[in-house]
C-alpha cells in the first residue's frame, strides 16, 4: 500500500506514474481496504497481479522525433530522454503499452503494439 485518502485524480496520477515505471499497480477505495480482512486483500492483490493488464506485450518503437514532446515521452516511458535507437522493440506490460499508445501520437512518436 502506497497511500490512503487520495482523491481520484491523485490516485490515477500515481497509478500512471507507477505504470510508466513498469510497476504492477491498482487502486481501491479506502473503504475496501479498511473493511476487508487480510485474506481478502491478499486474494485481491493476487488477482491484480494475474490480470491480463500485466501480461507482457511487445512495443515496436518506429520513430521518436527529436522534439521536446518526443524527449518527454522517452523520459516518461523509457527512462531516458535521448539516444533511443529506432526502430527497436521492447517488452512492457499491456497496461503500459496502452498508455504509450495513447500518448505517442501526441508526442511525436510512432509505435506499433501487438496487444493480442
Amino acid at each position: 500500500m502506497i497511500a490512503q485518502q487520495l482523491t481520484l485524480d491523485e490516485a490515477m496520477g500515481g497509478q500512471f506514474a507507477l505504470a510508466c515505471c513498469d510497476c504492477v499497480s491498482a487502486f481501491f477505495p479506502d473503504e475496501v481496504v479498511y473493511d476487508a480482512n487480510a485474506g481478502y486483500l491478499h486474494e485481491l492483490s493476487e488477482a491484480v497481479i494475474r490480470s491480463a493488464e500485466f501480461e507482457p506485450v511487445t512495443v515496436r518503437l518506429v520513430a521518436i522525433l527529436p522534439s521536446e514532446k518526443g524527449r518527454q515521452f522517452s523520459w516518461q516511458f523509457l527512462g531516458v530522454a535521448v539516444g533511443i535507437a529506432t526502430p527497436s522493440e521492447i517488452q512492457v506490460h499491456r497496461k503500459k503499452a496502452r498508455l504509450m499508445m495513447h500518448w505517442a501520437p501526441k508526442c511525436d512518436v510512432r509505435l506499433e503494439v501487438d496487444v493480442g
